[in-house]
């Protein structure tokens, strides 16, 4: 695993010990970043942006915004031994001035301290988090008007409609499948 783009460009990042946490591939990270960076979308969530990265699992999907000009990420994880592995990549990317941890579910995330402008989230694919997660991101104040959640979950899992947030985007990309929403 390495970051694919931007300042960190190369940097290898650490991987898990076990199958417990099953980081987003090189070639899924590429294709959101490029989804979401160009096009449409023009970076505009992530360029000088406050990032939440939900699951974070190695922190691979805020490092990769963060090596692209995001402003701050958060990184969430309910899981002890995720957040320890995302400090160390982010230590090893030189990115601590610019990062935050929450150890919490996220369904239950606790307020927020400044509103998001993107939310990265790659859940267990066995797990249908997304929805009681962006409920609890609406309790916490987390989103920002206009904000992109970008989700990876498993491709044959159903999509959630999330209220208040219109679904954009979906793309396949294996066995994921990539969803992109906009929060009114």
């Amino acid at each position: 695993m390495r970051i694919i783009a931007g300042q960190y460009k190369g940097r290898k990042l650490f991987t898990p010990d076990s199958d417990d946490i099953r980081p987003t591939s090189d070639r899924a990270r590429e294709a959101i970043f490029n989804l979401i960076m160009h096009g449409r979308y023009a970076g505009e969530n992530v360029i000088d942006c406050h990032v939440l990265d939900i699951c974070c699992g190695t922190g691979a999907l805020g490092l990769e915004a963060l090596s692209r000009g995001a402003r701050i990420a958060t990184f969430v994880d309910q899981d002890k031994r995720s957040i320890e592995l995302t400090k160390k990549n982010v230590t090893h990317c030189g990115a601590n001035n610019a990062a935050f941890f929450v150890q919490a579910d996220a369904a239950k995330i606790p307020q927020a301290r400044e509103a998001v402008n993107l939310v990265l989230m790659d859940a267990p694919y066995a797990t249908p988090l997304l929805a009681p997660a962006y409920a609890a991101l609406v309790r916490g104040g987390w989103l920002a008007p206009a904000a992109l959640i970008v989700a990876e979950q498993s491709r044959d899992m159903a999509v959630p409609t999330l209220e208040g947030a219109e679904l954009l985007d979906e793309r396949i990309y294996g066995k994921a499948k990539v969803l992109v929403y906009r929060v009114a």
